[in-house]
């Protein structure tokens, strides 16, 4: 059983088909000045990750009313109820077993059906080689389950004082309580679970906003308009969190936070607000000259005492030379278009970094209690962030709307940024929030939208095509400091690195002769440069998407693709892989036995990596010689990811993705006569079909495995689930 590698779907089939199924209903009525619709959907899902099932529904009623000629009320309420079980953990999280981490690293010697038996038999965690934990044991007795309650709701009146003025008054609410459990039963892996342990964790986020507008749009002249609003909001923000860990239970099996010996409790809340006041203003000329110029200043809580206000403003004009010249024949030019604009953007920051304060815990030393300090180094005059930019664009329309092009050029820097750097832990501080550094950016954007057949006879086709490049560049970052670790990932960091583009991935690479070869030290293993160098950038040259739409009569196929060129990832899996000599790549070079089945001898190694060894004889001098040492498996791979050779961990992250597939028909209306329906349409969807262009060097991973909402970490591949392909039946039904 455990003498040769298991068949190549050993950890494929592990994994279950997923299913989801979606079903909703919306009802729509009124009268001459009463209009509403109420909605109702539910959405289920059972995962890929065996128990691992998913639960939505949704409720949205919106309703508006001319109460009167000069009075008008809209309002809208949506209650958003999620629930889920055995969702799988993602990343390095070890907690709660994450099954990528667990496969990456286990021998390719073991069976999965042999782990299932071993956990249906004993019930017990397990360790095998790599495998610290039992997939099995995890499936089954590390639980988690989670609920959250939304409610986003608005409602506005606006008032009409004149025909060409009015007053919007408004407000509006967005907050939810979510609820966390974890379990771990008595005898889990590490000292913390041993015991029996429950995670009780209720999130809760509140945002309450609302606003005043005036606003005025007047014909000066024949000639001129003036469209002009004045505002006034508020906003109103809250977060907090409260943890129950209890662990060591009283009695095996009872997991409720009750039964548990130690309860450590932890509490967070935060709290921000900010006021705001603006002005727009939009002067036309002959609805074809437009100037638009806009103001706002806000006033946040989270910022310094002294700098709670900032102002920024934009300016922008259009001109559609097109109805200005009206020489230009329509057959021809359609529709032209040119742009220019010009802004600053001010953002704050997140509560409590101006201040200092204290955590409390229900420790105690020598009898006492015991508190710690932040971590952070407070920066009492915080000031905003402010990102200026500037851009020019043209919208052209040409043979009667056959070809529309639209293209944009922007040239922007964000400047005063908030950023934590970090200081010795001397100092009783971990790192301290400074204003400082700029970081550029600049590109191009462009749609095309094409009909290259349109025919009598009702066939259609469609391209719709889009492009993009941006260029980033850090310009400065901290007085005294040249580079940031914004992220990291396997054995290499992100960096933000003054005078080169945003997003840098740094680590060793292969150290190497005058003529490229790699060098290999005189145990047969390759070897790491002696310091760190850029060995990539997490940011595409360009991304661009392509959709067909062929229509004929009422039969529609609509084929889209997505493309990402020029961009690297780091991967750990890849590292794991290697390190763990559980990659199909690691079986170069290494023997299929160490030891004769016959003679019972040790075999030779075979192993003999390319590249030469570097000789330095008495007086120094050094000269280079092809490497014939034969080596270990260890020495060959392992040797790799343990010497920290990032470069072997960064994968070109292009990509070109047959992203969707949709088949649609409506039936004739003439056939639904006899029916309830006004209108039914069928679809039949297929999405992320295919990769027509990638370069995971076929570990199962997606190039599209390292998304994050934190920018020094989207090109970071971390241990992530299988990408999946849906197919999907649609039945959208009119009465």
């Amino acid at each position: 059983m455990f003498c040769s590698p298991q068949p190549a779907n050993n950890v494929r089939d592990f994994y279950n088909s997923g299913l989801n199924t979606a079903n909703s209903i919306a009802i729509s009525g009124g009268n001459d000045n009463t209009i509403a619709r109420l909605s109702i959907s539910n959405n289920t899902t059972k995962g890929i990750v065996p128990n691992w099932k998913t639960s939505k529904q949704t409720i949205v009623l919106s309703a508006s009313s001319e109460v009167t000629d000069y009075l008008t009320f809209d309002g809208k309420v949506n209650y958003i109820h999620d629930e889920g079980n055995q969702r799988p953990y993602m990343g390095e999280m070890y907690q709660g077993g994450n099954f990528p981490r667990i496969f990456s690293r286990m021998s390719r010697t073991i069976p999965l059906s042999f782990l299932e038996e071993y956990y249906e038999k004993t019930g017990e965690p397990g360790n095998w080689p790599g495998i610290s934990i039992n997939p099995y044991y995890v499936l089954n007795e590390l639980k988690n389950e989670d609920s959250k309650d939304r409610i986003i709701g608005q409602i506005s009146a606006t008032l009409k004082l004149a025909p060409w003025l009015s007053l919007l008054g408004r407000a509006g609410t967005d907050f939810y309580t979510q609820t966390q459990k974890r379990t771990w039963p008595v005898g889990a892996p590490r000292s913390e679970n041993h015991g029996g342990r429950i995670v009780n964790d209720i999130y809760g986020v509140k945002d309450i906003n609302a606003d005043v507008i005036l606003t005025g749009n007047k014909a000066l002249s024949n000639k001129f308009n003036l469209n002009v609003s004045l505002g006034s909001s508020i906003l109103y923000q809250q977060r907090d969190h409260t943890q129950l860990d209890g662990r060591n239970f009283k009695a095996e099996g009872v997991f409720d936070i009750a039964n548990c010996i130690d309860i450590y409790p932890y509490t967070y809340i935060s709290k921000k607000e900010m006021q705001s006041v603006y002005a727009t203003a939009q002067l036309a000329y002959n609805n074809y000259l437009f100037l638009d110029v806009t103001g706002r200043n806000d006033w946040s809580s989270a910022l310094g005492k002294d700098n709670y206000s900032f102002f920024y403003p934009s300016v922008s004009a259009s001109f559609v030379f097109t109805d200005a010249l009206k020489t230009i024949p329509s057959n021809i030019l359609s529709f032209g278009k040119i742009r220019g604009s010009w802004a600053q953007v001010g953002n704050d920051s997140d509560p409590y970094l101006t201040m200092n304060g204290y955590a409390s815990t229900t420790e105690t030393y020598a009898g006492q209690g015991l508190t710690w300090m932040n971590s952070t180094i407070p920066l009492l005059d915080l000031k905003n962030e402010l990102t200026e930019s500037w851009e020019i664009g043209a919208d052209l329309r040409f043979l009667n709307n056959k070809v529309n092009l639209d293209i944009t050029y922007y040239n922007g820097k964000t400047t005063n940024q908030i950023i934590p750097v970090n200081v010795t832990n001397a100092s009783g501080y971990s790192n301290v929030v400074i204003n400082a550094g700029e970081i550029q950016n600049k590109g191009i954007e462009a749609t095309l939208g094409l009909t290259p057949v349109k025919t009598a006879s009702g066939f259609t086709w469609e391209i719709n095509a889009n492009w993009s490049r941006n260029h980033s560049k850090v310009v400065s970052l901290a007085p005294g400091i040249e580079t940031i670790t914004i992220g990291s990932g396997g054995s290499n960091i992100i960096e933000a690195r003054v005078g080169e583009a945003y997003g840098n991935i740094v680590g060793y690479a292969y150290k190497t002769a005058p003529d490229g070869q790699r060098i290999v030290n005189s145990s047969g293993g390759y070897v790491p440069t002696d310091a760190q160098q850029v060995l990539g950038n997490t940011t595409p040259d360009w991304i661009g998407g392509l959709n067909n739409t062929f229509t004929y009569k009422r039969l529609s196929l609509n084929i889209l693709l997505d493309f990402v060129q020029g961009n690297e990832i780091t991967s750990s899996t890849k590292y794991n892989e290697t390190a763990s000599g559980t990659g199909v790549w690691t079986t170069w070079g290494r023997r299929l036995h160490d030891i004769d089945p016959v003679t019972g001898e040790q075999l030779p190694l075979v192993g003999i990596l390319p590249g030469v060894q570097e000789i330095t004889d008495a007086s120094g001098n050094i000269t280079y010689e092809t490497n014939t040492v034969a080596a270990d498996g260890q020495t060959l791979w392992a040797n790799r990811a343990w010497s920290e050779i990032g470069e072997e961990f960064v994968l070109d992250g292009s990509y070109i993705s047959l992203r969707e597939v949709m088949l649609s028909y409506s039936i004739k209306p003439s056939m639904l006569q006899k029916t309830p329906f006004a209108g039914i349409t069928l679809s039949a969807v297929g999405r992320n079909l295919a990769y027509l262009e990638e370069h995971m060097q076929g570990m199962g991973i997606s190039p599209e495995s390292a998304p994050n909402t934190s920018s020094g970490y989207a090109g970071v591949e971390v241990l992530s689930l299988p990408t999946t392909r849906t197919w999907a039946i649609n039945i959208k039904l009119n009465f």
